[in-house]
């Protein structure tokens, strides 16, 4: 039943990934691209604060930050590490991913965004992880499926530049995650993910002075209300 469960949530957070493109690509027509990643990044956080606000009290366990699975001082390092490095590493990869899609289509973006399910298994040979056969027909299966959905890719040219390295980045960050995830209440993990991200890439708005204009950041609303809500990778 778990592993139902566990496929099923994995089938809804595809389906909700691959609108995000179009909705990232709607957002670009109003705001930068680190303003953009913030707002959404915050929208996560908020999202996750009440899940896990939620959590606790259906388990009828005391609120606390940390969770059951930071009992110790050690527990809670290793949680907020995971969370810094893992909310350095999204920042680079949306923010990379946004400049992209401002620059080419969604469906492009998608396929090329999907190049780090290649690339994660090749990172991993470098850290002894065992790759099956099997594995490896299912890695070009599914690179063939995404190919022929998106169109492939033609030139590559600044906006594919970036994708690429958000995909490159977003290989990292799942082998980042498959360290930390399995000693840490993962949803406290990725809303400290979030928090990171929303600092880093606000500040980064700031310095490369983008415009942070109300009317503007208000018509993109529901662009990033989705990709904060029903996106937060």
């Amino acid at each position: 039943m778990k592993k139902l469960w566990a496929s099923a949530a994995m089938l809804i957070a595809t389906v909700l990934w691959g609108v995000a493109f179009s909705a990232q690509a709607g957002g670009m027509k109003y705001i930068e691209p680190m303003l953009f990643t913030a707002l959404r990044s915050l929208v996560g956080v908020l999202a996750l604060l009440v899940v896990i606000a939620v959590f606790d009290l259906v388990r009828f366990k005391r609120l606390t930050w940390w969770g059951q699975h930071a009992a110790s001082s050690a527990d809670r390092r290793f949680l907020l590490t995971g969370g810094l490095y893992c909310g350095v590493v999204i920042s680079l990869a949306s923010v990379c991913q946004q400049y992209g899609i401002k620059y080419i289509s969604a469906g492009k973006t998608g396929f090329l965004t999907a190049l780090y399910i290649v690339i994660v298994p090749l990172i991993g040979l470098f850290f002894k992880r065992k790759t099956t056969l099997m594995q490896w027909a299912a890695v070009a299966i599914a690179m063939l499926g995404t190919y022929l959905l998106c169109g492939g890719v033609g030139n590559i040219n600044i906006g594919e530049s970036f994708v690429i390295g958000c995909a490159v980045i977003y290989s990292i960050h799942v082998l980042v995650i498959d360290h930390y995830a399995p000693r840490c209440d993962c949803v406290r993990l990725s809303c400290i993910q979030f928090m990171v991200a929303t600092v880093l890439t606000a500040v980064g708005s700031l310095l490369m002075r983008e415009d942070w204009v109300i009317n503007r950041i208000v018509a993109a609303l529901p662009f990033w209300i989705f990709c904060g809500v029903g996106s937060a990778q």
